[in-house]
């Protein structure tokens, strides 16, 4: 009965060799799609940098996650109180991750961020700079956890894997995140709620 009820669309124990079903089989796509929108904050010398990352997840299955989002920094000089355009960045990025229990779910990303080169998160340089798109490879752990009714929290830490010829916009190799997931559900009348 406990097996029952964990996995009601089994029908018989004749089933339970086989691989558990996917509990997304029959679920709506409003069901199957996650809007979120991630956070970095990070300092470098006189500059708060802000990365605000909009995404949309897709649940291929109970455990796999993957979609597409968008990054863009806005960066605030705080001693001379002005937004300063040479250290933003913009650009697509792609993820995936797998869902692990607990909340707790290993996290791939691809990027590719168009940043003034060389970037203004290291040492000043006398070299002029230039606009290029800069490849980013990132590792690591997200943690959900219950915010508010349809709302729930993110945390990760993901570690810089890809820094081809010291481009990176990144101050730092490990970079700590945190956001929010709008998980949707269908309502009786058909609509999302």
């Amino acid at each position: 009965s406990k097996y029952k009820a964990k996995y009601p669309s089994i029908s018989s124990i004749s089933e339970v060799a086989k691989r558990p079903p996917n509990p997304m089989r029959n679920k709506p796509f409003i069901e199957r799609v996650i809007p979120g929108l991630g956070l970095q904050v990070q300092r470098k010398g006189e500059d708060l940098l802000v990365d605000f990352n909009p995404y949309l997840g897709y649940r291929f299955s109970g455990r796999i996650t993957a979609g597409p989002g968008w990054n863009q920094r806005v960066a605030y000089n705080l001693d001379h109180k002005f937004f300063n355009t040479d250290a933003r960045i913009f650009g697509p990025r792609i993820f995936g991750e797998f869902k692990l229990g607990k909340g707790f779910s290993p996290r791939l990303e691809v990027e590719v961020m168009n940043t003034k080169v060389p970037p203004s998160t290291i040492t000043p340089s006398i070299d002029p700079r230039t606009r290029q798109w800069v490849w980013g490879v990132f590792v690591g752990m997200k943690k959900e956890y219950k915010l508010i009714n349809r709302i729930q929290g993110t945390a990760s830490v993901m570690t810089r894997l890809f820094n081809p010829d010291d481009k990176s916009p990144y101050a730092d190799v490990l970079n700590v995140r945190f956001g929010f997931e709008f998980p949707m559900k269908k309502s009786h009348n058909g609509k999302a709620r």
